[in-house]
């Protein structure tokens, strides 16, 4: 088994963008799912129930400009 990564999201320097969320994609324990978490954190990453593959919706979010 190998592992990779591969880039989901990535914030250029100067952007404004830098929010330190992070989306994180992994199948560590044998089926897909997504988690998320903040750059930083001393907290865990979650991976909640509703954004696995089989519950999961798709949405976009455009944040507020100011």
């Amino acid at each position: 088994m190998t592992d990779t990564a591969t880039t989901v999201w990535q914030v250029a320097g100067g952007s404004g963008g830098a929010s330190g969320l992070l989306l994180i994609r992994s199948d560590a324990p044998g089926e897909p799912r997504l988690g998320w978490g903040v750059l930083g954190s001393s907290l865990p990453v979650r991976f909640p129930q509703c954004l696995r593959p089989a519950d999961a919706h798709p949405f976009a979010v455009r944040p507020a400009r100011p």
